[in-house]
């Protein structure tokens, strides 16, 4: 079966689908056929199903009512957000199944006949997705990295991701090298370094949410992520997860990775975990990592500084980590699998940040 398949109805367990006599409220948000088809095939595959559908979108013929809501066994929504716009709306004691379709997708004939092929033989739900999810690359970049940028450039166009690249250079100087490759450029200022990380990361993530984007995946400049990475994150299916990568100006891993299980809250990973799976984490560096779009809504890139001073005491990534970590209850994990390039050249100077 075509693998675009295996990305929809993620979720749902092997449980919710032997299910019979269910009755299922089927919601759309974008008045797309998928609903339609999916509804019109659970029928045939689950006939015991009772199957309504609806919309939470105003635009919407059949408008979400309270008595619907009342009605089903089980809702299913097809991302995210329109889950947390339904818990916001209505009050739900029901079961919620996420479908992850994303507003942008394309069915094709032969993946419909893959697929009821798959659900008649199989009668279950743990294919995943249909489609991809959408997934940006975001990138904040300054000039200080054009030692890299050939490279990274090389890297970053096999991925197959849309691409934003913010630069904060004084003076755009990174501008014709972005628009050369045909990234999306977009420009951020500030006087001091970190602020203007802190800003080419928030504008990164209000683009992606503005544009319904499923994940953003955080790449730095002068890290070089290889295609087949960022499908390997998504796989676990984490809020949010990373790679490993040498940290600023040493050959070791990252001293910002703290894991939960040795309860040592400033060290760096062992190096021994590599090559060791999936591990929680308390902080991570976000030179490759891939979030979640509702964590960013969540949460926004700050940093922290000395009073008297000014300097930075935490950058951005520290300060992300705790954010969602402390006071969202949001696990962090690093894939100890995947080790990417660095290209590091001279580390800050976090005085004059």
């Amino acid at each position: 079966m075509n693998e675009n398949l295996k990305y929809v109805l993620s979720r749902i367990t092997r449980k919710t689908a032997e299910e019979r006599g269910t009755k299922v409220l089927l919601l759309d948000d974008y008045d797309s056929n998928v609903i339609r088809i999916l509804e019109k095939y659970l029928n045939k595959v689950y006939p015991r199903w009772f199957i309504k559908t609806s919309g939470t979108n105003q635009a919407y013929i059949d408008v979400l009512t309270q008595s619907e809501i009342d009605w089903a066994d089980c809702i299913f929504v097809m991302n995210a957000r329109q889950e947390m716009d339904l818990k916001r709306r209505f009050k739900i004691s029901k079961p919620i199944k996420i479908l992850g379709i994303s507003k942008e997708y394309e069915i094709y004939n032969e993946d419909l006949k893959s697929l009821l092929e798959w659900m008649h033989s199989e009668k279950k739900f743990d294919l995943g997705r249909i489609v991809k999810p959408r997934i940006l690359i975001g990138v904040p970049i300054n000039d200080i990295k054009l030692y890299c940028w050939e490279e990274f450039s090389e890297h970053t166009k096999k991925l197959g991701y849309p691409v934003l690249i913010v630069d904060t250079s004084k003076n755009n100087e990174m501008k014709p090298y972005i628009k050369r490759e045909k990234f999306m450029y977009a420009y951020y200022w500030a006087e001091k370094a970190m602020d203007r990380v802190v800003g080419a990361r928030n504008m990164i993530a209000e683009y992606a949410i503005e544009n319904d984007y499923d994940y953003v995946m955080w790449v730095d400049s002068d890290v070089m992520v290889k295609p087949g990475i960022i499908e390997k994150l998504l796989s676990h299916d984490k809020e949010l997860v990373s790679a490993v990568y040498n940290t600023i100006g040493k050959n070791e891993f990252p001293r910002i990775v703290h894991n939960i299980e040795t309860e040592k809250s400033y060290e760096p990973m062992p190096v021994d975990y590599i090559d060791t799976g999936l591990r929680q984490a308390s902080q991570i560096g976000f030179g490759c990592v891939l979030t979640k779009i509702d964590v960013l809504e969540k949460v926004k890139f700050r940093c922290e500084r000395y009073q008297d001073t000014g300097y930075i005491r935490y950058g951005e990534d520290y300060c992300f980590s705790n954010d969602i970590w402390l006071k969202h209850d949001i696990p962090i994990w690093v894939d100890t699998d995947i080790q990417v390039p660095h290209k590091v050249n001279e580390p800050w100077d976090l005085d004059n940040t």
